[in-house]
Order: C-alpha cells, then structure tokens, then sequence
C-alpha cells in the first residue's frame, strides 16, 4: 500500500473536488494517479515506436486536398479566437 503526503493545497483541492462530484477524495486521487500512469505509458509506447520510424512532416494543404477540404476551412481552423 502507497501512503502519500499531501500538501494543504491539494487537500484542499480534493476536498472541495469531493463536494462538487459526489465522490471521495481517495477515489478522485487514485484514477488522476491511474490516469498519469496510463499516459506515462502511453508516451513510453509511442517514443519507442518513433525510435524505428522518423516522423513525416505533410503540409496542411496536402491534408485538405486528400480529404476535400475547402480554402474556407483552412481559414477558420487557422483564424484566432475571438476575445
């Protein structure tokens, strides 16, 4: 068993996390913990797949004409947000 010391700012945090869902502060903090152990995981798998295979750089133009995308969209997906 992993016995952890929190500081009172992430109590704290749990705590008003646990009133606002319904849930306990030990449940939260084990699936975030689970949650970054999966994603550590995950980033491991893909730099040791990128280690075989360099990465490829396709210009967003080369992607909208293969999937039939308008200039229009490339504006919108590219135009900042509004404030």
């Amino acid at each position: 068993m992993l016995k952890l010391n929190l500081t009172a700012e992430v109590e704290e945090i749990l705590g008003r996390m646990s009133a606002d869902t319904g849930q306990s502060a030990e449940t939260i903090a084990y699936r975030a913990l689970l949650e970054h152990l999966e994603d550590w995981e995950d980033l491991k798998s893909v730099e040791e797949a990128l280690k075989d295979e360099p990465l490829v750089a396709i210009p967003l133009e080369e992607v909208m004409r293969k999937y039939g995308m308008s200039p229009e969209a490339k504006r919108a997906m590219t135009k900042p947000a509004a404030e």
